[in-house]
């Protein structure tokens, strides 16, 4: 009878453990659940976040560039309480030692064609002689937009075949489905619909930063070039270069 009771005793022990462990692992489950459902809410704010870190910053003609770390990006986009602010703030996040890294990635990854005139234009730039390559950046700029979209056409028809090309993008994914890539080809579209390829007629009052049309037009005075403009010059293609890379 003692033996038939420890018995019984030792079967209610284990059940307990298993009930117990059922418990457990239910308990467990449930908070893995929580959990990757929490870790998903906060991706979809931090792309949201991301998207609309790219809208401010490449607006601005700064666009997000394979190297940049996207916390600082975003950073870069929420922190400053001016736009004039957020240019200084830029400018130094382009220091000389980020500023060559982007340099020798474009360099890196750069047609053969353009080898040689992009390698004296960086020489240009890492000794502060910048002014006489602007217009060769300009040039490399239309050459990498037309050479990612496959595209003949130049001007407003340039940037309407860039918009063409996104609309799947816009179409078809939510924010958080947008991978890498979409971001980047948004961030030079941004950086050139706003800054760049910008309509602005040749008897109006020039606008804060460079201009595709009038500096290949002669139309634009070089005393105005800054280092500053450089390098939105260089964060938008160093993007572009990341983007053909990829393609």
């Amino acid at each position: 009878m003692i033996v038939k009771g420890i018995e019984n005793l030792l079967a209610e022990v284990v059940a307990a453990q298993v009930n117990i462990q059922k418990k457990i692992s239910e308990i467990t489950s449930n908070r893995l659940k929580e959990q990757q459902q929490q870790l998903g809410d906060l991706f979809v704010e931090a792309s949201k976040d991301l998207v609309l870190a790219i809208d401010i910053n490449s607006r601005q003609g700064w666009c997000m560039t394979g190297q940049m770390v996207p916390v600082e990006y975003m950073n870069l986009a929420f922190t400053p309480s001016s736009t004039s602010e957020r240019d200084r703030m830029f400018d130094e996040y382009f220091a000389e030692e980020f500023l060559e890294y982007e340099l020798d990635e474009i360099l890196e990854h750069c047609h053969e064609n353009w080898n040689e005139v992009l390698s004296q234009s960086v020489d240009q730039i890492k000794i502060g002689k910048y002014h006489s390559i602007i217009p060769t950046l300009i040039i490399y700029l239309e050459y990498c937009v037309s050479s990612l979209l496959d595209s003949t056409e130049i001007n407003s028809r340039l940037m309407r075949d860039f918009n063409r090309s996104l609309d799947d993008i816009a179409r078809n994914k939510s924010v958080y489905e947008l991978k890498t890539i979409d971001k980047a080809r948004i961030s030079v579209l941004y950086a050139l619909s706003d800054v760049y390829y910008i309509s602005n007629d040749f008897n109006n009052k020039r606008l804060p930063d460079l201009n595709r049309h009038w500096i290949l037009h002669g139309r634009d005075n070089p005393q105005l070039w800054s280092m500053r403009d450089v390098k939105k010059l260089i964060s938008v293609l160093s993007c572009l270069t990341f983007i053909l890379s990829k393609a």
